[in-house]
């Protein structure tokens, strides 16, 4: 889930500077404003976590989201849904369209 994790921090923090720059603000990189400190936790709550289940058939290791553990894709939903937004930058990618 990583590239989804990387992919959504580096547009808050790109819109964080653009929005700066309209305003004529200095840049706040250092000191985040409380709405990027926001989004920055929502997407770091979604941390994956990684279990094996041994059974009589074998072993498996499935990993799921932390707060969305009931999903079975990957990324979780509520991080697709946090990208789509930016469905058309060039660095989103098909796989984390909602189907």
């Amino acid at each position: 889930m990583t590239a989804i994790k990387d992919f959504l921090l580096s547009r808050a923090m790109q819109d964080e500077a653009e929005s700066d720059a309209r305003q004529g603000r200095p840049s706040t990189r250092h000191h985040p404003p409380a709405r990027h400190t926001e989004l920055r936790a929502e997407i770091e709550r979604h941390n994956d976590h990684s279990m094996t289940i041994v059974s009589r058939v074998g072993t498996e290791t499935i990993t799921r989201c932390g707060c969305c553990p009931k999903e079975d894709g990957q990324p979780c939903r509520a991080l697709r849904l946090l990208a789509l937004p930016y469905a058309q930058h060039p660095a989103y990618r098909a796989e984390w369209a909602l189907a």
